[in-house]
């Protein structure tokens, strides 16, 4: 129960501390003191061996209150330090940022102005120089300009007829080349043809001969008679009547087919000639054909054709599906047909290569007319750029004149350019320096500024570092512990510290601050800040405050009291002498001088004093927690 109540007691404490103003920071500071002597006397009052537990309960509470209020004078002070930094940067922060930008506004206005003059300047003399141009060569001009679009237009025409012309040509000489290859086809079929039927004709002749000479008779009795003669007359008469024998078949099958021929006259391949012009230039022989000629054409053109590929297939596969072709052939077709058919390719091939040659003689006087046209043109061309190289030598000559007389123009302005630029530099040069000045001068004032903030701030950082090294050896173990470093701890939580009053009073002054200030520190605060750079009179009012906290010797009645009123008294005559007022002697000078001779004494009772309060301090404190052993309760730390 008596932890709990004592943790409750502390959480309510830190809690008030964080809530208090920073005004009564020095009241804060006394009342932990004031509350710890007024349970001393109690606790001296109550006898020790009669209610121990109580009194370890109230040495818990005092020390954890104290410890409580240390801490949030602590954190206090550090968010204090935390916020005049943060207010330090954002402030410098602000004021360069602000400088720069300013500065880079002002460069960007002078540039755009500049610019600005440039353009204005061009514009004029573009507007005056075309100006110029216009009413000096604009007729000039305009014709040149009339003369290009109707030279572009002659052009254009010109490449159209060139391009039919090229086009019309490629498609003869196109047309020419198919019917070259198709004569030649033609004619190689034909002349395959007549070939074919002269050798038909001559296996068909022999054929017949043989079948003749199987056919004839026994010997005869004028052949009897001739074998009775000599023998070589015998074989002459044998060679005649072969011959003739071979010669009366022959006229007898030509005889046969005339007759057919005559008989079947409508199957015959064709009816007759004509003759035939084309554009009453080319006469060629026609060959006349009715309807079923027409069909049969088709038929023998196709067994042609037939005939022909098997031709070309017999050198790889052999000549036996030619030969069968050929037989069909002899079959299908008679001699006098077959001549019938020869004559009309004739005629066709004859009338096809006249035609070929009519379109050559066109071909070539095409090219003839299209060489010649090409000549004019080239002529008309010539004449074109001589006229327009004339005209753009003499625009030439009036622009090298203008580019002379606008190099003139340019070099003036540029030499008055490059004279406001200079005078604009020098007038910049001269900101510049003085703003270097301006801002060697905020530089150094930062400086001063920052350095005078942390010279404030060193009596919080010296007691921040003492606190904090305190609390890094009560983490330790209780053996391992450094008694100096956290006696000065202690002696910098609840000790006398008056230039971190004295800089707390500056923030926040009050006459309650001013009194309370003069009953523990001696002094008054405008006596002290006239000496707060003096180390001894900073360390004199430290003791002061120390020794009147002692309860071990009253304070009035040591001579370290006598001492510091003597030196006091000393200090107020001299502030109210007229020599203080004449500047013969400074008055840190003359206060050190007045307490050079007292100063060591003081010192050596103040350490007496020190380490008798410290040894009856641990002695009370071994006694607590002896006590509260005894109750089965433990206390981490002390308070000073």
């Amino acid at each position: 129960m008596g932890k709990r109540n004592n943790k409750n007691g502390s959480q309510k404490k830190a809690g008030n501390a964080t809530t208090k103003n920073d005004t009564k920071l020095a009241c804060i500071q006394e009342t932990p003191v004031k509350e710890t002597t007024a349970e001393s006397t109690t606790a001296d009052e109550t006898p020790v061996m009669d209610n121990p537990m109580e009194l370890i309960q109230k040495l818990q509470s005092c020390f954890q209150s104290q410890e409580t209020d240390s801490n949030a004078l602590r954190s206090e002070t550090r968010r204090l330090e935390d916020k005049l930094k943060d207010t330090q940067d954002t402030l410098k922060n602000t004021r360069e940022q602000s400088q720069v930008e300013i500065s880079g506004l002002n460069l960007v206005i002078k540039n755009l102005e500049s610019n600005l003059e440039n353009t204005r300047e061009e514009l004029q003399t573009r507007k005056e120089a075309y100006a110029g141009l216009e009413e000096e060569y604009g007729d000039d001009v305009l014709k040149y300009e009339r003369g290009i679009g109707v030279s572009k237009l002659v052009k254009k025409k010109l490449q159209a007829t060139v391009k039919e012309l090229k086009s019309v040509i490629q498609a003869g000489c196109i047309t020419t080349e198919v019917l070259k290859q198709d004569f030649d086809k033609e004619r190689l079929t034909h002349l395959s043809e007549v070939e074919r039927l002269k050798a038909a004709i001559l296996e068909l002749q022999r054929k017949n001969m043989s079948k003749d000479i199987e056919a004839k008779p026994g010997p005869s009795n004028g052949d009897k008679c001739i074998a009775s003669g000599p023998a070589e007359e015998a074989n002459t008469d044998c060679e005649n009547c072969a011959l003739q024998s071979a010669q009366i078949k022959d006229m007898k099958i030509n005889l046969a087919v005339l007759s057919r021929s005559l008989t079947q006259n409508d199957g015959s391949i064709l009816t007759g000639f004509s003759l035939k012009t084309n554009n009453d230039e080319i006469t060629t022989v026609g060959v006349e054909l009715n309807r079923m000629q027409v069909e049969k054409k088709r038929d023998w053109q196709n067994s042609l054709t037939e005939i022909v590929q098997a031709r070309m297939l017999s050198q790889k596969t052999g000549p036996l599906h030619y030969r069968v072709l050929v037989k069909k052939w002899q079959t299908s077709y008679s001699y006098l047909e077959t001549l019938e058919i020869s004559q009309a390719l004739s005629c066709e091939s004859d009338h096809q290569f006249k035609m070929n040659c009519k379109w050559n003689e066109d071909l070539a006087s095409l090219r003839n007319e299209l060489s010649a046209q090409k000549i004019e043109t080239i002529n008309c061309q010539e004449k074109l750029i001589a006229s327009h190289s004339k005209v753009i030598n003499g625009m030439k000559e009036q622009a090298k004149i203008n580019l002379t007389e606008e190099k003139i123009k340019q070099d003036k302005l540029t030499d008055a350019h490059q004279k406001a630029t200079d005078s604009l530099n020098a007038s910049y040069k001269a900101q510049i320096t003085e703003l270097e000045t301006d801002i060697e001068v905020l530089n150094e004032n930062c400086e001063n500024r920052i350095m005078e903030l942390e010279k404030g701030h060193l009596p919080y950082r010296d007691l921040a570092e003492r606190i904090l090294a305190r609390e890094f050896e009560w983490c330790k173990p209780p053996r391992a512990r450094n008694e100096e470093i956290i006696y000065q701890g202690n002696l910098a939580a609840h000790g006398g510290n008056c230039r971190a009053v004295l800089r707390r009073i500056e923030l926040s002054p009050s006459d309650e601050h001013n009194e309370w200030f003069i009953h523990w520190y001696g002094i008054s605060i405008e006596t002290f800040a006239k000496h707060k750079d003096s180390t001894r009179m900073e360390k004199l009012l430290n003791m002061r405050y120390e020794m009147q906290k002692f309860k071990t010797v009253p304070l009035s009645d040591t001579i370290f009291e006598r001492y510091f009123q003597d030196v006091m008294s000393e200090l107020a005559k001299y502030y109210q002498s007229p020599t203080s007022h004449q500047g013969n002697i400074n008055e840190k000078e003359y206060f050190e001088v007045t307490l050079d001779s007292m100063f060591s004494s003081m010192c050596s009772e103040y350490n007496e004093a020190a380490e008798y309060e410290k040894r009856r301090r641990k002695s009370d404190w071994k006694l607590g927690h002896n006590g509260q052993n005894m109750g089965d309760s433990n206390i981490d730390r002390t308070n000073y």
